[in-house]
C-alpha cells in the first residue's frame, strides 16, 4: 500500500472557490435528488455564510486541497472530499479519534 501524505491546515481565504468545488461535486453525487438547481443555490451560501464563518480545517495533498471539515460550534456542518483524491483514514484525527 503506498503512503500517501496528507498535511491538515486552517482554511484560508483564498480557498474558497476551491473548496465550494469540491463540496459542490461531492453533493452532486451523493445528493444528485436534490436537483442541481437547489445545489447552485446552496453553493452560494456555502461561500458566503457557511465557509467564511464556520471554523474550517483543510485537508491538503500533493499541495492542493483534497478535502475539507467545518465546524459550527461543536456541529460538523460540512465534510467533503474530492472524488479522485480520496482522504486517507488519517483524517479520523480531525476528530480526535483513534488513529491507526
Amino acid at each position: 500500500m503506498k503512503k500517501m501524505d496528507v498535511m491538515i491546515r486552517a482554511y484560508r481565504a483564498a480557498d474558497l472557490e476551491e473548496l465550494s468545488a469540491i463540496w459542490f461535486e461531492a453533493s452532486i453525487t451523493a445528493h444528485a435528488f436534490v436537483g442541481e438547481a437547489r445545489l447552485r443555490e446552496q453553493r452560494l451560501l456555502i461561500e458566503t455564510v457557511y465557509l467564511p464563518n464556520a471554523e474550517t480545517w483543510v485537508a491538503i495533498r500533493d499541495g492542493e486541497p483534497a478535502g475539507f471539515v467545518s465546524l459550527l460550534d461543536d456541529f460538523i456542518g460540512g465534510l467533503s472530499s474530492r472524488r479522485d483524491t480520496r482522504v486517507p483514514a488519517s483524517a479520523a484525527c480531525w476528530f480526535r479519534m483513534p488513529c491507526s
